[in-house]
C-alpha cells in the first residue's frame, strides 16, 4: 500500500502543476483522476485499521489506538483534501453556477500537494524494508533524482504559466 502511495504521490506532484494549463480531455487522465481520487478515499479506510509501530518498536492493532494515533496524525490533512477532490465532482455535475465553482476547485486541487509532506514517512517506510547494501545506496540517489525533477518541473510549469 504505501508502494501505491508513493506512486499516487509522483502522479500528483506532476499533474497537478500541469492544471496551470487548459489540458485537452484525455481518457487516460480522467481514469488516473478518478484512480488517485478513489485510492486517496479508501486510505483513509486504510488507516483506520492499519496496526501502527510503536516507539519501542512493536506492533499495535489495537483499533481504538490506531485511531487515535491516526486522528493526531493525518486524518485532518486526509479529510480536507480527499474533501476537495469530492467537491469537484459534486459542483462539475451542476447547473451553469455550480460549473464555475467547479472550475475555482481545480484551483483547491493544490492542496493535494500536501500529500508531499506525508511521502517523507512512505519514503522513510520504503527504505526500512530495503535490506540491500548495494539497493540504499541507489534509493538515496534516486530520491535526490526526484527532488531535482520535481523541482525543474514546479519551475518549468511555474514559467509557462506566466
Amino acid at each position: 500500500w504505501d508502494l501505491g502511495s508513493l506512486i499516487m504521490v509522483l502522479y500528483d506532484m506532476v499533474m497537478i502543476p500541469m492544471q496551470a494549463y487548459d489540458m485537452p480531455e484525455n481518457t487516460f487522465l480522467d481514469f488516473m483522476e478518478w484512480t488517485t481520487r478513489l485510492f486517496w478515499t479508501f486510505d483513509i479506510f486504510f488507516s483506520c485499521i492499519t496496526g501502527v509501530v510503536m516507539t519501542d518498536g512493536s506492533v499495535e492493532y489495537n483499533i481504538r489506538i490506531i485511531l487515535k494515533r491516526y486522528a493526531k496524525t493525518w486524518l485532518t490533512m486526509d479529510l480536507i483534501i480527499v474533501l476537495s477532490d469530492w467537491s469537484e465532482v459534486v459542483f462539475s455535475s451542476g447547473g451553469v453556477a455550480m460549473l464555475s465553482f467547479a472550475r475555482t476547485t481545480r484551483i483547491v486541487r493544490i492542496v493535494r500537494l500536501l500529500r508531499l509532506v506525508r511521502m517523507q514517512e512512505i519514503m522513510a517506510n520504503v527504505t526500512e524494508r530495503i535490506q540491500s547494501e548495494t539497493l540504499g545506496p541507489l534509493v538515496q540517489v534516486c530520491k535526490v533524482l526526484i527532488v531535482l525533477l520535481t523541482i525543474s518541473h514546479f519551475t518549468g510549469c511555474l514559467w509557462f504559466a506566466v
